[in-house]
């Protein structure tokens, strides 16, 4: 499932109803059905977890955000409810990321809610939080 949609995005248009990629790619569950079979391979441990570069100042090592400055890390620190700070090296570049360590960090989305890629709010780049459908 999560193989055959991940090529198939390429053909859905959400402007044509009508067009073959379109109905393919909603019959086998479209964006939520994507998500869901990328989580349980997550899970499952079939696949890694994303990385990457978004701009020069976010960037996603394993599924969480990572701030260019200690400062930006330390603030979201204090948002989030802990302490601190720690570094990853990604891409010949130093991350910093909020808390001393991984499992006092929280997600980027709430409760109920799961990361579907980057999207602008108010001029800056905020995680895309989407429902998680059961």
């Amino acid at each position: 499932m999560y193989s055959y949609l991940s090529r198939a995005q390429e053909y859905y248009d959400e402007g044509d109803t009508k067009a073959c990629g379109t109905i393919s790619y909603l019959l086998w569950g479209g964006k939520a059905g994507l998500r869901w079979s990328e989580s349980k391979l997550k899970e499952l441990g079939e696949i890694n977890l994303a990385s990457m570069v978004v701009d020069g100042t976010f960037a996603i090592i394993d599924d969480r955000l990572a701030y260019s400055t200690q400062e930006k890390a330390e603030e979201m620190a204090q948002n989030i409810g802990c302490e601190g700070f720690h570094v990853h090296e990604f891409e010949g570049k130093e991350w910093y990321m909020p808390c001393e360590e991984h499992t006092q960090m929280k997600k980027p989305c709430q409760a109920g809610y799961e990361q579907y890629g980057m999207k602008i709010k108010n001029g800056k780049k905020v995680p895309n939080c989407v429902p998680i459908k059961n």
